[in-house]
């Protein structure tokens, strides 16, 4: 193993603990995009960057069926896996692996494989204004028979977006809060438009410069850093010269997350359109942890096993309040859903408001 052997171990503990909860599903039919139960989920949508994309758990391959969110591969925690357990039926979900597909700004061709990412649009690379050619891709895929009927459902759209943005800002022009905030607006607009009848899980951003300080610990990271820093490298310039750039960024991340939450009060008045901000991975501390989190391909994505606990962590909190508050724990619990669970959705006046019940099954 190139990288220290940490307090994980090297495989996911009981991958597929989701299963240990009883397949409940509602009790009625849902009367509007606030009254969903994960049953009601017909299909799940994806848009991203390399973390969405499932990047960085062994070679330069994208293992689109791990994506911790997306991914649909057997005896895998991923978010849209968990999901699968209420709705068995889902469509939409990415599958296998390939050979990495890279976006990078402005230059970003339209290299998707529809046969493995099916309706997980990320791409490697991706900032937020790579957004638009991602709708346009899963636009194109909702027009094949195989997602015509799941897609008049109730609809899961993942978004995850900014650590590239992030990553490049010392560098490049850099992408404004502001412009961040237009370029995701416009993509939910797109989105509403296309895709009726969904509720957008928009997932909150951690400090990503913490992979500095993390992938400090070992010397074959460091190494590693120091002849190949190009994937973020506003994190990875050394010493009190990148402590300038690493603040940069974690005042920008906070910005950006900030502008989640001001983009999602603005899609609360339909009926079957709504978004909601998943706080899950925000408060992220990546201090605690030693390399057992990083990949062993790059030191910089999130490892096999940490994918699956970053699932366990956004589906908990797309299900339970209280979930917004927990510690980042290896011991962590699966929450199952009963018939009374919904997911949660921000309102103007009060987020996170909706009454549920949820019960643990814990993963050990």
């Amino acid at each position: 193993m190139p990288i220290d052997d940490g307090p994980w171990p090297d495989h996911f503990p009981d991958s597929h603990a989701h299963e240990h909860c009883p397949p409940t599903a509602a009790n009625h039919v849902p009367r509007n995009v606030r009254d969903l139960h994960p049953s009601d989920i017909s299909a799940f949508i994806s848009l991203g960057d390399s973390v969405t994309a499932g990047f960085g758990m062994s070679k330069l391959q994208e293992h689109r069926g791990r994506s911790f969110t997306a991914g649909g591969d057997k005896n895998v925690t991923t978010v849209s896996n968990i999901i699968k357990h209420y709705s068995p039926r889902l469509s939409g979900q990415s599958r296998g692996s390939h050979f990495v597909e890279i976006c990078f700004g402005y230059i970003c061709p339209s290299s998707h494989q529809p046969e493995f990412d099916r309706l997980n649009s990320a791409q490697t690379g991706a900032m937020v204004n790579n957004l638009e050619e991602q709708v346009n891709y899963l636009i194109e895929q909702s027009k094949k028979p195989e997602y015509r009927e799941a897609l008049k459902g109730w609809k899961i759209i993942n978004i995850l977006i900014g650590f590239n943005d992030l990553c490049f800002s010392c560098i490049l022009k850099g992408t404004s809060p502001e412009d961040y905030k237009q370029y995701l607006t416009d993509v939910l607009m797109r989105l509403r438009k296309a895709f009726p009848k969904s509720l957008i899980n928009l997932v909150e951003l951690f400090r990503v410069s913490q992979v500095y300080s993390l992938s400090r610990k070992s010397s074959f990271c460091k190494n590693i850093h120091r002849i190949f820093p190009v994937e973020c490298v506003c994190a990875f310039l050394p010493r009190s010269f990148g402590d300038k750039f690493r603040d940069g960024m974690d005042k920008t991340v906070i910005r950006y997350n900030r502008v989640l939450r001001e983009v999602a009060a603005e899609f609360q008045e339909e009926d079957d359109f709504a978004v909601n901000v998943n706080p899950a991975l925000q408060k992220m501390d990546l201090d605690v942890f030693d390399t057992s989190f990083l990949s062993h391909l790059d030191c910089f994505h999130p490892s096999t096993m940490a994918y699956q606990y970053m699932a366990v962590y956004v589906w908990n909190a797309m299900i339970s309040r209280e979930a917004h508050e927990s510690e980042f724990d290896p011991n962590v619990e699966i929450l199952c859903a009963d018939e009374n669970t919904r997911f949660l959705v921000d309102t103007l006046e009060q987020p996170y408001t909706f009454n549920h019940q949820v019960s643990p099954s814990r993963v050990q």
